[in-house]
């Protein structure tokens, strides 16, 4: 048993979350609206509480401190769930994100300085290029000149994928139709990710589905996309400062050796798909929320106006607009795109007061300890000045999860943090974004946290 000197000797029982069906436990009700049920959980077992899918058991995790043990200081016990990583290796073959065990931490030592911020830094330049070309999209665009609504969502993952194909992999996304085409084989494979995590009877992938079928097509068309990405730079050669050759030109200590080409697949994919995804998802919620507060977005603009004047922004401006950066990490609190993450206990653990088994599976509340009243006050209110260093300063790290915690803390994080801040500054000295009237944001929780139906908004100049 993996055990800390400060653990209590005296272990609790683990309460279960009543109304389990018979054979279907509460896999029905998560699977109607998993964050709904996340937040019922933490209200009433603000520790841990053990629920039934069918004839799985989950330990649902929605304290801090437990969190953090699970995550951090028992991290080497607790890795990415078996039944995850099948679907997950299905999808996109085994990478950093859904990897375990030595391969993990071989593929993170090789992978870490890739994302050094020295290096983070110099793609500033493009994310702030990107974001003007949105800014002439917008200018041109046929439904926004007639004061038509957009669906803004779909935006933000244009701009977010062009992001990450110029940056990391030096291409257009939009040179024929690839980000359309990539965007829409990602959202297929999230589909039947979140179609096999919410259905542990469904049809095995060699049965021929509409669904498999369709997977299969956009799984394919992923890889092969991305393929041709790598086979094209490596026929092209030359000197490129970008993610993909760092990736090329990486070797492993131990035998002087690149990876191979179905690794450079399954990483480049996993970082494509990762790059744009949560980013998007954060910036929608984000043009969401300033909407449903003229407050805030006032206070937004009056920052944008005062160090910028109209011209656009640059890196070294970030500093200076600390407001809009709170804007940024509130809407992740109360929309984290990664809303909870899962972990396998690989040998008999000890968890605060309670007792886990060799196995056990784990999932950390993300969303519920993003809004757990012992750690925010009003949790449920939009309130970006509580990111403040005064009101932080005596919160607990690990209170606030948005990127994970420990050793599988998102490696790209603070590239998405530097992406959606220049985004952010950049279309907000410009334009103002206005819900339709009557329109509430329903959360889709997919893969990552989606708004269900897209995000349609009025895009007017300021």
């Amino acid at each position: 048993m993996t055990a800390t000197l400060d653990q209590p000797t005296t272990l609790s029982p683990i309460p279960t979350y009543p109304g389990s069906h018979l054979i279907w436990g509460t896999g029905r009700e998560f699977a109607a609206d998993p964050i709904a049920m996340l937040l019922r959980i933490m209200h009433g077992y603000p520790q841990m509480a053990r629920m039934r899918f069918g004839p799985f058991r989950v330990h649902v995790v929605s304290d801090a401190d437990l969190a953090k043990e699970v995550m951090v200081v028992h991290s080497r016990n607790f890795e990415r769930p078996q039944n995850i990583r099948t679907i997950l290796d299905t999808v996109s073959g085994v990478n950093l994100f859904n990897s375990n065990g030595d391969y993990w931490r071989r593929q993170r030592r090789l992978l870490q300085p890739t994302f050094h911020m020295r290096r983070i830094v110099g793609f500033a330049d493009t994310m702030i290029a990107e974001a003007e070309r949105l800014l002439r999209r917008w200018d041109e665009h046929p439904a926004m000149a007639a004061g038509q609504p957009v669906d803004v969502e779909q935006e933000m993952v244009w701009i977010t994928l062009n992001i990450v194909g110029k940056a990391l992999f030096g291409v257009d996304m939009q040179e024929a139709g690839r980000g359309r085409d990539l965007s829409g084989a990602f959202a297929n494979n999230a589909a039947w990710i979140n179609h096999r995590l919410n259905n542990i009877f469904a049809a095995p992938l060699w049965l021929p589905t509409p669904m498999n079928r369709a997977f299969k097509r956009s799984r394919d068309a992923a890889s092969h996309l991305i393929g041709e990405i790598i086979a094209d730079r490596r026929r092209e050669g030359g000197d490129h400062d970008d993610f993909l050759q760092m990736l090329l030109d990486l070797r492993y200590e131990d035998t002087g050796e690149g990876m191979n080409d179905e690794q450079l697949v399954n990483e480049s994919g996993a970082f494509f798909f990762a790059g744009h995804e949560t980013t998007s998802n954060t910036l929608s919620w984000t043009w969401y929320l300033l909407a449903k507060h003229p407050g805030v977005e006032a206070k937004l603009h009056e920052e944008l106006d005062q160090v910028l004047g109209g011209r656009v922004p640059g890196l070294a401006d970030l500093e200076q607009l600390p407001y809009a950066r709170m804007i940024l990490e509130e809407a992740m609190r109360l929309y984290p795109a990664a809303w909870a993450t899962s972990r396998q206990a690989m040998e008999a653990d000890q968890i605060g007061p309670y007792s886990l088994p060799a196995g056990a599976t784990v999932l950390v509340n993300i969303s519920g300890i993003h809004r757990n009243p012992a750690y925010w006050e009003r949790p449920d209110s939009f309130e970006p000045e509580r990111f403040s260093p005064e009101r932080s300063a005596d919160r607990p790290r690990h209170a606030y999860l948005p990127f994970g915690e420990g050793p599988r803390q998102c490696i790209g994080n603070q590239f998405a943090m530097m992406e959606a801040h220049l985004v952010l500054a950049t279309l907000a000295q410009r334009y103002r974004l206005r819900t339709l009237p009557g329109y509430t944001a329903k959360a889709k929780p997919v893969f990552t946290l989606h708004v269900d139906g897209g995000l349609p908004m009025i895009v007017e100049p300021r």
